[in-house]
């Protein structure tokens, strides 16, 4: 039985030594075509998503995009912090805000997605420790979620 426990631990030590690592290298570079057209798209329904001149590219050890993080110039208007971030597939652009109001703190974070010609936002915002709030938005709309 020791030597079995021996051996299952030699296996496992020995099997993540082998596994390979990944080196993620992020890079500040404009919008490359894919990204552009996709934030255009999505600004067009959600203008609080302004396009970006320059994005924060994240790749893997094969060079390819993993995430890219989207950092405006300016903050924005009564958030005191954010994440922004876009799918390397360009269809999917994920996002949290934080605010300070009066009784605390609220945050809303949410997707939009391009779903066929639709451009869809899902939003869920928490107020405090008890509120919470879901939204649904089609191409700019509010969609009615009783």
């Amino acid at each position: 039985m020791k030597k079995n426990i021996f051996l299952l631990l030699l296996i496992v030590y020995y099997s993540s030594l082998a596994q390979e690592q990944n080196t993620l290298i992020s890079k500040s570079e404009l919008l490359n075509s894919g990204q552009s057209s996709f934030l255009i798209l999505v600004n067009s329904y959600y203008p609080e998503f302004t396009i970006p001149t320059t994005i924060l590219n994240i790749y893997d050890s094969e060079k390819q995009i993993v995430e890219s993080q989207i950092n405006y110039n300016e903050v924005l208007k009564d958030c005191y912090d954010y994440l922004i971030t876009l799918k390397p597939n360009n269809s999917r652009l994920d996002f949290e805000f934080y605010y300070s109001i009066e009784n605390g703190n609220f945050f809303s974070k949410g997707i939009v997605y391009v779903l066929g010609a639709d451009v869809y936002k899902v939003i869920i915002s928490v107020e405090g420790k008890t509120k919470s709030f879901f939204q649904l938005y089609k191409n700019g709309k509010k969609v009615n979620t009783k």
